[in-house]
């Protein structure tokens, strides 16, 4: 029972951690060749208390989220599985499509803010400091995205 629900547990970590690595890189990556200003900056311009965060909720919060089930006898109900087999198709389409949503989301959320009338809805007036409120939203739009990824990752 242990044994099975160990591994559970360790699957259930290792999708939410691709598919929040896999959202962050992209982001990091795809942001700056597609922006249109001079600056080239990534969407996700990370502090280091920001970094902070994003170790805090990767890390600590998702590995007690997802590796406190308790065993259960149902788990011997089902067949065992094959011995290299971590990662089934399931996975991979949950990973792709977690992953996805939340891109699209962090970038429709910021494309909406910056370039839409976003900044009078959240009362952004014409300041030295819009980006980093622009900056500050976006990244709170992706600790909340990857909060929901860490209940979705649940069975």
């Amino acid at each position: 029972i242990w044994g099975r629900c160990v591994n559970d547990s360790v699957r259930k970590f290792s999708q939410f951690q691709l598919s929040t690595n896999v959202t962050a890189v992209v982001i990091t990556f795809v942001s700056p060749v597609v922006s249109v200003e001079d600056e080239e900056e990534s969407v996700l311009l990370v502090s280091t208390v920001q970094l902070l965060w994003i170790n805090i909720i990767m890390d600590t919060f998702a590995a007690l989220a997802l590796a406190t089930d308790p065993a259960s006898e149902a788990l011997l109900d089902r067949k065992p599985k094959k011995k290299m087999a971590l990662f089934n198709m399931d996975m991979y389409k949950q990973i792709l499509l977690q992953s996805l949503y939340q891109i699209v989301i962090t970038f429709l959320f910021y494309s909406f803010v910056f370039y839409s009338f976003g900044r009078q809805i959240i009362c952004l007036e014409d300041t030295e400091h819009n980006s980093d409120v622009i900056q500050t939203t976006v990244f709170n739009t992706f600790v909340f995205a990857q909060i929901l990824n860490s209940v979705n990752s649940q069975p």
